[in-house]
């Protein structure tokens, strides 16, 4: 089946047995047509990689989408949900773990290195309000706010963001919070002065949409 891809300045249709690999704190987003069942996602998260970090920088440094994926990269994904179900001891799993993200790291390097990435810049308007979010968003920002910013109406705004990033404003910005909270805590910052550095003013309301955004809770972020 198809979907759409959205990212900060990526908009493309995916068709099957394509793969788009994201890089981490990405603002990103799917529009399945079709049953969701049918697509994969993989989140691989780890600190720290023996000898592969510069192969890992030079991989995820960038969005992609890589068309017509190798049969044997498909494989190499699909055993990863296989050492998942497996009954074998967690460090036999960490092991064989780190051996598959490897080979697939060492797969996306050499097999796909010239591949081209499948670009379109948003409508103009809506880059000037991607823009001004991102250099505001940990402040206190509304949609008013960038209405009045960009002289532009808060109708037109809404509408037309909505129709390119298939996401409200007021979404997007507490989606921004969210992977600059979620980073932060990453790289040791206390989850409540996180939650502040990012504009929330509540740490439970922070705690619930971050709980429910990611899927776990801020301090097990840290841990």
């Amino acid at each position: 089946d198809d979907a759409k891809f959205t990212s900060d300045r990526l908009i493309s249709e995916i068709h099957a047995n394509t793969l788009v690999v994201i890089p981490k704190n990405q603002f990103h987003q799917f529009d399945h047509i079709g049953a969701e069942e049918k697509y994969h996602r993989y989140v691989l998260q780890f600190d720290l990689v023996d000898n592969l970090d510069e192969t890992v920088t030079e991989v995820f440094d960038r969005v992609k989408l890589i068309h017509n994926v190798d049969p044997h990269t498909m494989i190499l994904f699909s055993r990863l949900d296989e050492l998942i179900k497996d009954n074998k001891s967690q460090g036999d799993k960490e092991k064989l773990l780190k051996a598959i993200f490897t080979e697939i790291l060492m797969d996306l390097k050499y097999n796909y290195n010239d591949i081209a990435v499948t670009e379109h810049t948003t409508d103009r308007t809506v880059v000037k309000i991607i823009d001004y979010i991102n250099e505001n968003f940990i402040r206190n920002i509304t949609v008013d706010s960038i209405a009045k910013h960009l002289n532009f109406s808060k109708t037109y705004i809404s509408h037309k963001f909505k129709e390119v990033m298939h996401i409200s404003i007021y979404k997007y910005i507490l989606q921004k919070k969210l992977i600059r909270a979620h980073k932060l805590i990453s790289e040791g910052t206390n989850t409540v002065d996180a939650a502040l550095l990012c504009g929330f003013n509540e740490y439970s309301g922070f705690y619930k949409v971050y709980k429910k955004h990611f899927g776990f809770s801020p301090s097990k972020t840290r841990k």
